[in-house]
């Protein structure tokens, strides 16, 4: 399963993009380095997450059983 969660810009100089793919939760960021209308370079961010990892840690940070539940259930339909 794979989708697209949140993507934009930034300003002129960048953008984000959050999805969901491969089994992980991934972010990227990408940011152009300008001199005034020189671009210099650029420069990025990659973050990949597997999605049972942040499941999990949602688990444990939230007291009771009820979102053991409801994440279990979100774990299962990310792997269907």
């Amino acid at each position: 399963m794979e989708k697209d969660l949140v993507d934009g810009k930034i300003g002129e100089v960048g953008a984000y993009d959050l999805e969901f793919k491969e089994g992980k939760l991934q972010f990227k960021l990408s940011v152009a380095v300008k001199a005034g209308e020189t671009q210099l370079g650029d420069a990025g961010l990659h973050v990949a997450l597997s999605a049972d990892g942040v499941i999990n840690a949602l688990a444990k940070a939230i007291p009771g059983q009820w979102d053991d539940a409801a994440l279990g259930l979100l774990k299962s339909a990310l792997k269907a």
